[in-house]
């Protein structure tokens, strides 16, 4: 007999998901409850300032994603959801394109993202840079937003 949690333990660091019969995956929110979060969406691929796209008075969250990966897509989804439950959240969702645009070399060199996506990164309501969670990894990023004071 198969042990759901091992493949599941074993299947994590690669950032995809495996569900088996009778579990299921977050439905994507409606568009009526996407109206309700604050999602900006940047797609240019060109370096950014991302103090640009900080909103006041609120923790600002980065989404690094591309549409064609499939972890993002899940991810994505998990972060829309939590943002929903979380109004002191501010979601930017930000688009590499590819591997080669100078945003993705900004975001190696200067937030230490390695070759995989999504990747986050997290500003508090000040600004300050506080933290990034590298994968679909939606338990370290709440972790994280749970040392904000």
């Amino acid at each position: 007999k198969l042990d759901v949690n091992i493949i599941k333990t074993a299947i994590k660091p690669t950032n995809f998901e495996v569900y088996f019969p009778g579990e299921t995956t977050l439905k994507e929110l409606t568009e009526k409850d996407l109206k309700k979060l604050n999602i900006q969406i940047i797609s240019t691929g060109e370096r950014i300032n991302f103090e640009n796209y900080l909103t006041k008075g609120k923790i600002t969250v980065f989404d690094v994603f591309a549409p064609w990966c499939g972890p993002c897509k899940i991810y994505g989804n998990k972060l829309e959801h939590f943002a929903l439950d979380n109004p002191k959240i501010a979601l930017v969702k930000l688009d590499i394109i590819n591997w080669k645009t100078d945003i993705t070399k900004q975001l190696k060199a200067d937030y230490g993202m390695n070759n995989g996506i999504p990747f986050t990164l997290v500003f508090n309501d000040k600004g300050l840079l506080i933290g990034t969670v590298q994968g679909n990894n939606i338990e370290k990023l709440k972790e994280l937003l749970a040392t904000i004071k």
